[in-house]
């Protein structure tokens, strides 16, 4: 695994010593001074680069090191990179980590726990150095739609779902066979901390892909700029394909773990960003959670999960309405519209959580085939006192803690008193129903 260590990564680049500002490294740097720019024949070794104003004053005549590795660890490097516009170069740092990544594959290894370290090392370079580019590398795109169906899931995990966030835009129906599909199988058998890894890396490619589309917007729409050449068309529809295919995880999710609580804070934190797409990222798209996901999250016992809910719906409201109003100004220049769908499913919603917090008409007006409607036989067994006025905020399960700890400190004797009417309040409807039956 020559390739991948630390001796055979940097060829005499001591970055850190430059950053750092010693006193022999400022010596050295003095001492060099940059190439004459009329002169074709004299290079400039990248190991001598010192200060971000002597790459700018060599740039034309760079002589890149023997090893390709030593640029994922140099930022001045990364920059040249970014700033020079030439094929040669990511030809080359792809071909040779495309090569490194195949050849130190631990998972296709028969002893891969003698490099496993190393390779994590190597992973997490790759990954910053997208960070800094702020773009995937095509050959570790590569890399992993051709390991991940051989992934274990628990192999370097960090740092493979870090990669995958930094996966390029492409077709939905490209990226499915090789990236949701193996994510999908290792999903449903995975314990719950892993699921809460995948979406989360989940989300972070979305986030990605629409900062994509912000930069893409703020270069005047020039679509020669981008190396994706992607359409608004095609970016939305594989966005839109990627928030359903989340929704599915997410939905057959909750049911396998039983709702957990910690498993729907990250799904809701998903669906934050999902909700802000059209006045955030300036994207025409908005998807709802589906029912599987909107139900346990609206009838969870943690308050937290309450709230983070009512601010998501809120944030669907504020960007449909603004959608909306756009509409009406631009009626006859828009491109992309809100389907009405998209309005029914979002007031059928509204309508089930004011009956659930507010009107106390739950379970009862609910028409999804999903929701939570129950006949009034079925309520009656449940034994709860007036039950068509006993299910709103005030008895709300998830915010039970929250009334008793109001009465505890602001009112003298507050929940001693909450409580003895209550079951005053009790024993007289009970006694009124047996004289009324008596009579």
């Amino acid at each position: 695994h020559s390739g991948i260590t630390t001796d055979s990564s940097v060829v005499s680049w001591q970055l850190v010593g430059f950053v750092s500002g010693s006193t022999s490294n400022t010596t050295v740097c003095k001492e060099v001074s940059h190439v004459d720019i009329f002169s074709p024949t004299e290079s400039f070794p990248v190991e001598k680069l010192c200060t971000f104003s002597q790459l700018l004053q060599n740039i034309h005549c760079l002589e890149f090191p023997s090893r390709m590795s030593s640029v994922l660890r140099s930022p001045l490097l990364l920059h040249y990179i970014n700033c020079i516009k030439d094929e040669s170069i990511y030809l080359r740092l792809n071909y040779w980590m495309g090569q490194a990544l195949q050849e130190e594959c631990i998972w296709c290894k028969v002893d891969n726990q003698l490099y496993e370290e190393d390779f994590k090392d190597f992973l997490d370079t790759v990954y910053k150095a997208e960070c800094f580019l702020q773009e995937g590398i095509s050959s570790c795109e590569e890399f992993l739609y051709k390991s991940l169906p051989l992934w274990d899931g628990s192999c370097c995990r960090l740092q493979v779902l870090r990669l995958v966030s930094w996966i390029p835009l492409n077709s939905f129906s490209e990226v499915k066979p090789y990236l949701c599909e193996p994510l999908a199988q290792l999903f449903f058998t995975s314990s719950l901390y892993f699921k809460c890894s995948v979406l989360e890396s989940l989300k972070e490619l979305l986030q990605n892909w629409l900062n994509w589309h912000v930069m893409q917007l703020d270069m005047e729409s020039n679509t020669e700029i981008s190396p994706l050449n992607t359409t608004l068309s095609g970016l939305v529809n594989c966005v839109a394909e990627l928030i359903h295919f989340v929704g599915q995880l997410c939905a057959v999710a909750l049911r396998l773990e039983s709702n957990a609580t910690f498993l729907l804070h990250f799904i809701l934190d998903f669906y934050e960003t999902v909700c802000d797409m059209y006045l955030k990222y300036n994207l025409p798209l908005l998807v709802l959670p589906p029912a599987g996901v909107f139900y346990p999250a609206l009838l969870s016992m943690d308050s937290v999960i309450l709230n983070q809910l009512c601010y998501v719906i809120y944030r669907y409201r504020t960007n449909l309405v603004a959608a909306k109003e756009n509409e009406l100004v631009k009626k006859a220049i828009l491109q992309f519209k809100f389907s009405s769908r998209t309005y029914q499913e979002y007031n059928q919603y509204i309508m089930v959580m004011v009956g659930c917090l507010w009107t106390s008409s739950a379970f009862q007006k609910d028409i999804h085939p999903q929701g939570i409607c129950l006949d009034t036989e079925v309520l009656e067994k449940t034994r709860v006192q007036e039950f068509r006025n006993s299910f709103n905020i005030i008895y709300h399960p998830a915010l039970t803690g929250y009334a008793i700890l109001f009465l505890e400190q602001g009112v003298s004797e507050g929940l001693k008193f909450f409580i003895e009417s209550s079951i005053s309040r009790i024993s007289q409807t009970s006694k009124a129903k047996k004289g009324s039956l008596h009579i």
